[in-house]
Order: structure tokens, then C-alpha cells, then sequence
């Protein structure tokens, strides 16, 4: 099997252990595409498996991983959760199952280790430090991006948003969650109906946190699929079979 392993061992990365196919590194920055193709970087002979089924990536700043689906018309599972057209950040021992081939991701150098799965709040507090604020201008989309990123990095804090008006707006997230949204009057999916509509704005997002009494625990994937049908957002056409027989 093929060694795609680099000869230095400093700093974190994630070692990929792919059955039958080989084992692959990933560092932060980097992708490794995941398919039946040719072209990938993961090649995965299976008719089941999409052409370009998956990548695997790690963004700058980020303290792990994720798995993008792209869309594949059978899915990834992912430490047991079905992931189509969406990304699903990586533990520090994650499996992932693409048609039959299976994969296992060990991170180490991260300290993702210590994170506590079951208590949100406790893995907020621990990943958050050191970490940097964010901020920047929101144009053409540019709101969905920031909070894909903020839900794949588990980031935790408060998106503020100025979107031009009199009414401020903030969004306040626990491990990449949206637990309380504020918009003028308006509040929880309300108040995220209003934000996602506006084109235009800047954001600033800070480490500071105040505790919601009603958190929606909601994932803004999530949230995307429940109001356009996919992640991405994209027309689901029908096909048009014609006039059926009478």
C-alpha cells in the first residue's frame, strides 16, 4: 500500500488510515480529496462511492479537521452520524465510512484529546483560549461562510453584526452552535430569518459569551437544509417525464 506519510513529525497533524488504500497526513492548511476518481487524493474504488465523494480539510487557525461531503449521492458516515452536503468536524479518533472503504483519523500534537464530548460548554471554555477574534466585511453571502467556519472550527463566543440599520444583530454560539440570536426586537429563528437576508454588513466576532435561558442548540448546517433544501443551498431539479398517461 502506498505511504503518503511526510519525514518530519513536529507540530499537529491528523494520520489517516484508509483500508486497502494507504495511510495519508494531513497538516493544518491542507485538503486531501477523497473518491472514486483517479485525480484524488484518496482513491476509492467503488462504485458506490462518488467521483469526487469527500475532502478532508483543516483551515488555517483551526484547532481540527473537518470532512466535507460533497454532496455525494450515498453519503459519508462519519463516527456514526450519516454526513451528506456538509461538513462534520473531526474528534481526536474519528472513523468514517465511505461505501466500503474505512478510514481512521488519529489527530495528535493538538491537545484535542482533552476535549469533553458530552459537556459543551466545559469544551468551549478550554477551546477557546489563545485563539483569535475574528472580523471582516459580509458581501454577497459572505454571513453563511463565517458561520460554516464558526460551526466546523467549534468555535464559541458572540458574532456581532452590523448590517447597515439601527438595529444591532448578535449571534452567540457554544462548540460551533448557535444557542440565541438577537435582532432588534426580533429573536431565535426569527431573528436568523432577518440576518440571513441582509447582503451587506461587517462582523466582528469576539471570545466574550453570556449564557442563553433558552439556547436553540442549533447547527446553522442544519438550519440551511430546513430552509433551502442542502447545505450549499442549490435547486433540487425533478426531472420532467412528460404528460403522464390518463
Amino acid at each position: 500500500m502506498p505511504d503518503h506519510m511526510s519525514r518530519y513529525d513536529d507540530g499537529p497533524r491528523a494520520v489517516i488510515e484508509a483500508a486497502g488504500v494507504g495511510r495519508f497526513e494531513l497538516r493544518p492548511g491542507g485538503s486531501l480529496r477523497i473518491g472514486r476518481h483517479h485525480e484524488n487524493d484518496i482513491v476509492i474504488k467503488d462504485s458506490v462511492v462518488s467521483r469526487f465523494h469527500a475532502t478532508l480539510r483543516w483551515e488555517v487557525g483551526a484547532e481540527r479537521p473537518a470532512l466535507y461531503d460533497n454532496g455525494s449521492q450515498n453519503g459519508t458516515n462519519v463516527d456514526g452520524k450519516d454526513v451528506i452536503g456538509r461538513a462534520e468536524p473531526l474528534t481526536a479518533s474519528s472513523r468514517i465510512v465511505i461505501g466500503s472503504c474505512k478510514l481512521t483519523v488519529e489527530l495528535q500534537g493538538t491537545g484535542a484529546a482533552a476535549l469533553i464530548d458530552d459537556a459543551p460548554e466545559a469544551v468551549a471554555l478550554f477551546s477557546e483560549q489563545g485563539r483569535p477574534e475574528l472580523r471582516g466585511s459580509l458581501d454577497g453571502g459572505g454571513l453563511r461562510q463565517v458561520l460554516l467556519r464558526l460551526e466546523v472550527e467549534l468555535r464559541s463566543g458572540t458574532l456581532e453584526l452590523d448590517l447597515g440599520g439601527a438595529d444591532r444583530s448578535r449571534l452567540t454560539l457554544a462548540a460551533g452552535q448557535v444557542m440565541d440570536v438577537r435582532h432588534g426586537s426580533l429573536r431565535g429563528l426569527a431573528a436568523l430569518d432577518a440576518i440571513y437576508a441582509a447582503q451587506r454588513g461587517s462582523y466582528r466576532f469576539t471570545r466574550d459569551m453570556e449564557p442563553s435561558d433558552e439556547p436553540l442548540n442549533l447547527r446553522f448546517s442544519e438550519y440551511l437544509r430546513l430552509k433551502h433544501g442542502s447545505y450549499l443551498g442549490t435547486t433540487r431539479w425533478k426531472r420532467d417525464d412528460g404528460p403522464r398517461p390518463r
